[in-house]
């Protein structure tokens, strides 16, 4: 198998290289490499329906996620969601909830 990357391929590359100004470089910041994890985070399996997992997989394939960050965001939302909860703040997320459903069945 070649590795070689195509002559248009790489002249088209070239192109785009050398039409590259410095005013446009000048004007774009440095960037720098991050990595928000310093280490590995620990591992929770879930087991979950299959259509389930179907459905996370079509709405992380449909955000351009990985179904395990379209997961993650949920779980850290659903915590977020009930930090500092008290009695008022419960039944105006629950009334919030029961509007959603109430609007999905309608809808349906």
């Amino acid at each position: 198998m070649d590795d070689r990357i195509p002559d248009e391929a790489r002249d088209a590359i070239r192109a785009e290289l050398d039409a590259d100004t410095a005013e446009y470089r000048d004007g774009v910041p440095e960037g720098e490499w991050t990595k928000p994890n310093r280490g590995p985070s620990p591992l929770l399996t879930l087991r979950v329906p299959p259509e389930t997992l179907e459905a996370l997989q079509v709405l992380a394939a449909s955000n351009g996620v990985s179904v395990s960050t379209l997961a993650r965001g949920f779980i850290l939302d659903g915590l977020a969601s009930h930090e500092g909860d008290d009695l008022r703040v419960a039944l105006e997320r629950l009334e919030r909830d029961l509007a959603a459903v109430k609007a999905r069945a309608l809808a349906s």
